[in-house]
């Protein structure tokens, strides 16, 4: 059983809207969680991980804690996909009947059928973790809705989602480490690293993420095809 934890980044008041995950067979969460609480211990941290909470005081404990990420990734223990998308493509009015919520669910779509879906649907079942939020959409039925994507396109016929439900954040390690990433992503590709007035810590930490990323699939681009551990695709509407 594979678990992936899913989530949004950057999505009011930006040109980019970034949606990543972080995907882990089931039986290995527990050791992931594991080696998190030990650097929260080291730091005497407990609070929820976020990227809004970074700062020059907390700095090394999310330095070290985002490297967790990357020894596991690095092993295959984790892997990470996201798409980012240009928001001013988005028509609401003629494509989601008016509903912007609609629409940010079409895109999760996407993101768990092409990026998690196609990736390990042919050799695991998989259940969704979103992180929490206000809407009236139950998240299950994207659960049959995912599997009709994948037999009609990937032709993949084994039911392979199980589940999408939410979980709160504050209790997942693994979307604690997601909001990390999407952050980081978020705050290049919205070019906030090349304004004077954002902070430099968090310049030096989704630096310091970039280059990490680039390294687990070098000598190939996270964009391509061939990318396993850390992918992008820049999502375009059709």
């Amino acid at each position: 059983m594979l678990s992936v934890y899913a989530d949004e980044s950057c999505k009011d008041c930006h040109k980019y809207l970034i949606l990543g995950g972080i995907c882990a067979e089931m039986e290995k969460v527990e050791v992931i969680n594991n080696r998190l609480n030990q650097v929260r211990i080291k730091h005497n941290t407990f609070g929820e991980v976020k990227w809004t909470k970074i700062s020059n005081a907390k700095y090394q404990f999310y330095e070290d804690y985002i490297n967790v990420f990357f020894e596991l990734c690095s092993n295959d223990i984790l892997h990470f996909h996201f798409l980012y998308v240009d928001s001013s493509t988005f028509n609401h009015k003629i494509h989601n009947g008016g509903n912007p919520e609609l629409g940010f669910d079409k895109l999760i779509y996407q993101l768990l059928l092409h990026k998690f879906g196609a990736k390990y649907g042919k050799n695991h079942k998989i259940q969704v973790y979103l992180d929490e939020r206000t809407t009236k959409n139950n998240p299950d039925s994207m659960t049959q809705i995912l599997n009709a994507g994948l037999a009609k396109h990937l032709k993949i016929t084994s039911n392979s989602f199980t589940r999408v439900t939410f979980q709160n954040s504050k209790s997942s390690e693994i979307l604690q480490l997601n909001d990390l990433l999407i952050g980081a992503i978020g705050f290049r590709k919205n070019k906030r690293h090349l304004n004077q007035e954002s902070a430099q810590h968090k310049k030096k930490f989704s630096e310091m993420i970039l280059e990490k990323a680039v390294l687990l699939e070098k000598p190939i681009k996270m964009n391509s095809p061939h990318a396993t551990k850390f992918t992008s695709w820049d999502f375009k509407f059709k």
